[in-house]
C-alpha cells in the first residue's frame, strides 16, 4: 500500500499537470504605433478582443490601456472580404493584417484631422464578410476647442434637458488630443451662468474617489457615463491654463457642494493657473460665493 501511495501522487501530479499544459493562454493584442496613437489589434483572424470582439482598439498616450494589451480571446469566424475596402477622402490606409486596415490624415499635408476629431480611424472584415465602414473626412488644420467658452464660440449652447453635456475638446488646442469633456452651456456665449466644464464629480456615498498618483495626474473616470466619481486630471486642467505660446491663460474655477441637508454652496475663484509639471497650484484670483474661502490654506483646491 505504502509503495502504491508513494507512486499515486506522482501520477496523480503528473496527470494534472498533463491536463494543464494542454490549456492555452489568450494571445495579447499587438501594438500598432503612429502619432501618439496606438492601436491595439488581434493578428488571428479567429480571435477578437476580451468582451469586445472586434480585432482592432484605439487608444492614446497617457490612456490607461495604452500599456497594457488586452487580451485576444473572444472567438469569432474567420472570413475572407473583397479587396474593395471602404476609402477616406484625403487618408491614407494601411492593412497591418489582414482583414484590418488603419486610415490615418497625413500629418504633413494641409489635410490633418479627421472631422470627427479621431485620430485613426478602422475597417475591419466583419464576420458576414463585409468591410465596416468608416464615415469619416480628413479636414484641414483648425484649433480644436480648448475648453467649453471655446465650445460655446462655436455656436453651441443648453439643452435644458440635461445640465451636462459631451463634447470634443483638446487641452492643448492640438486636434490629435481631442477627448470627450462634459460642458454645462448657457443659451449662448454671453450667458454668464454657461460655459462651465467639469473637472471633478463626488457624490456622497461614494467611496471611489482614487487620488493615487496616476489617477491624480491622468484622471478617471468617464465624463460620458453617469458614475459618481470622474475626475479631468491635473494634467489637462494645466494644459488648459497655458495659452499657444505658453503665455498664461487663467481660469474661472467653482466649487460646488450639496450638504446633507441638500443646500448647495459654492466657492468660486478667477485668475486660476497650475503648473503642469509640478501639478501645484500656482495663481488663485478673487473669492466669490457662500461656502467660505475653501481654496486657502488646507482647502479642496490647495495652497495658492
Amino acid at each position: 500500500m505504502g509503495t502504491w501511495a508513494g507512486f499515486g501522487y506522482p501520477l496523480a501530479l503528473w496527470l494534472l499537470t498533463s491536463l494543464f499544459s494542454g490549456a492555452t493562454a489568450p494571445d495579447p493584442a499587438v501594438a500598432h504605433d503612429k502619432n501618439l496613437t496606438r492601436v491595439w489589434v488581434c493578428e488571428n483572424p479567429e480571435k477578437g478582443i476580451k468582451d469586445i470582439g472586434v480585432r482592432a482598439l484605439a487608444t492614446k498616450v497617457g490612456r490607461p490601456d495604452y500599456t497594457t494589451p488586452p487580451d485576444c480571446s473572444e472567438s469569432r469566424v474567420a472570413v475572407t472580404c473583397s479587396d474593395a475596402r471602404p476609402t477616406v477622402s484625403d487618408a491614407s490606409q494601411t492593412e497591418v493584417v489582414p482583414g484590418v486596415v488603419l486610415y490615418y490624415c497625413d500629418v504633413d499635408s494641409q489635410y490633418t484631422s479627421f472631422g470627427t476629431g479621431q485620430p485613426v480611424r478602422i475597417s475591419e472584415c466583419g464576420e458576414d464578410g463585409q468591410w465596416t465602414e468608416v464615415l469619416d473626412v480628413c479636414m484641414e488644420n483648425c484649433i480644436a476647442p480648448r475648453d467649453c467658452c471655446d465650445v460655446a464660440a462655436l455656436g453651441f449652447n443648453s439643452n435644458h434637458d440635461v445640465v451636462f453635456q459631451v463634447f470634443h475638446i483638446s487641452a492643448s488646442g492640438s486636434q490629435e488630443d481631442l477627448e470627450e469633456m462634459q460642458c454645462a452651456l448657457g443659451n449662448d456665449e454671453t450667458d454668464p451662468l454657461g460655459s462651465w466644464l467639469l473637472v471633478l464629480r463626488h457624490e456622497k456615498g461614494s467611496n471611489d474617489l482614487k487620488l493615487e498618483e496616476y489617477g491624480h495626474k491622468f484622471g478617471f473616470g468617464d465624463p460620458s457615463n453617469p458614475v459618481p466619481t470622474y475626475f479631468l486630471g491635473i494634467n489637462k486642467l494645466a494644459m488648459m491654463t497655458k495659452g499657444v505660446n505658453g503665455e498664461p491663460r487663467p481660469l474661472v474655477m467653482s466649487i460646488v457642494m450639496y450638504l446633507p441637508d441638500n443646500s448647495l454652496i459654492h466657492a468660486t475663484y478667477g485668475s486660476v493657473l497650475v503648473d503642469v509639471d509640478t501639478m501645484t497650484l500656482t495663481s488663485l484670483g478673487d473669492y466669490y460665493g457662500n461656502a467660505g474661502k475653501v481654496g486657502r490654506g488646507d482647502g479642496w483646491v490647495g495652497k495658492g
